[in-house]
């Protein structure tokens, strides 16, 4: 899935760095991310896979903005992000739901 996501944001991660490897952040499920412009879709995708789960987004949402993160828990950016953009967020079952509240 993530082969897909970077495919389509190849421009973005052209002109940022971009790390989803533990190896920078000292505890498990922490990533660290830089992009000058990134689409809230997009990290939202970036965050399921990071998490292994399906993510299933809704295509109303719309924006982007730059992103950077470093070693924070992957759920704590996606609340953040949820929060910023009046999005919910639910996981079941091995999926990742983003939708409008």
């Amino acid at each position: 899935m993530l082969n897909r996501v970077l495919a389509v944001g190849l421009a973005g991660l052209l002109t940022s760095s971009f790390a989803l490897e533990n190896g920078q952040c000292e505890r498990p499920g922490e990533l660290s991310f830089n992009f000058r412009d990134l689409d809230i879709k997009m990290a939202f995708a970036i965050l399921a896979d990071f998490a292994k789960y399906r993510p299933v987004i809704d295509h109303s949402i719309t924006g982007s903005e730059p992103m950077t993160f470093v070693c924070r828990r992957w759920d704590d950016v996606a609340q953040d992000l949820a929060v910023r953009h009046n999005l919910r967020v639910e996981i079941k079952e091995g999926v990742m739901y983003v939708s409008k509240k």
